[in-house]
């Protein structure tokens, strides 16, 4: 059986990438659904899901059209293998990069 070469490029990716400041407005979101009394939740107390969305455009090789493809990102390990790719992450402003043009190839 033969290999199936899919070119994505990322489009959009939406959500936060940090898991420190995730927390951080996780921490602000529940002390404000408290009543904005006290101190608040510690930081260690909260550690929310990650919520990242990753939209590619998707060509396969030869076949020609395009699709789209949604990619929910779930969990922080998740999160910090996406953040490794090459043009996906800008570390230096922590901030997410669209453009990207990665190779996806299933066997």
């Amino acid at each position: 059986m033969a290999a199936i070469k899919l070119k994505l490029q990322v489009r959009s990716i939406h959500g936060e990438g940090e898991r420190a400041v995730a927390k951080k407005y996780a921490r602000i979101d529940a002390w404000v659904k408290a009543g904005s009394k006290g101190p608040g939740p510690s930081v260690d107390e909260v550690d929310p899901a990650p919520d990242v969305l990753v939209t590619c455009r998707v060509e396969r090789d030869g076949a020609g059209g395009e699709a789209r493809l949604e990619l929910p990102l779930t969990d922080w390990d998740e999160v910090e293998a996406f953040k490794a790719l090459p043009g996906t992450w800008d570390s230096a402003r922590k901030q997410w990069r669209t453009g990207a043009e990665l190779t996806l190839t299933i066997e």
